[in-house]
């Protein structure tokens, strides 16, 4: 009798892709409930301890699924972060009360890393410093949730 398993590392270091990367001049829209990962704190936002690890990995699927099995860019990308929250104020309790900890957040979230003992493979980009231009606003909403469109390689079609 033969058995069949499938191993599957925890955490989840995301999948390989099977298509090529976006096009130039192309964007993606990810949409997710929830608020973003933000950077800081005790543990790294990657590590399954942190208290929001959750928001990694639901944005990390959500990556996943608007890249649709591509590659990631190698190329410059544009950025645009939308947080959509009761009040528009943030719940986290982030250092300075600064929105650009949500940004870092994202940013790491969606390019690849490495550690000492575990690599994340990249979604979006390979690394967040292809960013090269990053709009963000707050909007009033009654439920907590955020968009992040990229455009890969020009501004001008994103905004």
């Amino acid at each position: 009798m033969e058995r069949s398993s499938t191993f599957k590392p925890f955490p989840d270091p995301g999948i390989l892709p099977t298509k090529p990367p976006p096009a130039e001049g192309e964007r993606i829209i990810i949409q997710v409930d929830g608020l973003p990962p933000f950077k800081g704190g005790r543990h790294s936002l990657r590590s399954p301890k942190s208290p929001i690890y959750q928001r990694f990995v639901d944005l990390r699927l959500a990556a996943t699924r608007a890249m649709d099995g591509r590659s990631w860019y190698e190329g410059d990308v544009w950025l645009r972060l939308t947080l959509y929250l009761p009040d528009q104020q943030w719940p986290d309790k982030l250092i300075d009360d600064f929105p650009i900890y949500y940004v870092s957040g994202v940013m790491d979230t969606i390019d690849g890393s490495h550690g000492t003992s575990f690599t994340y493979l990249p979604i979006v980009v390979q690394d967040d410093r292809q960013v090269h231009g990053l709009f963000l606003s707050i909007v009033d909403s009654d439920k907590p949730r955020y968009e992040v469109e990229i455009s890969f390689g020009e501004c001008l079609r994103l905004f």
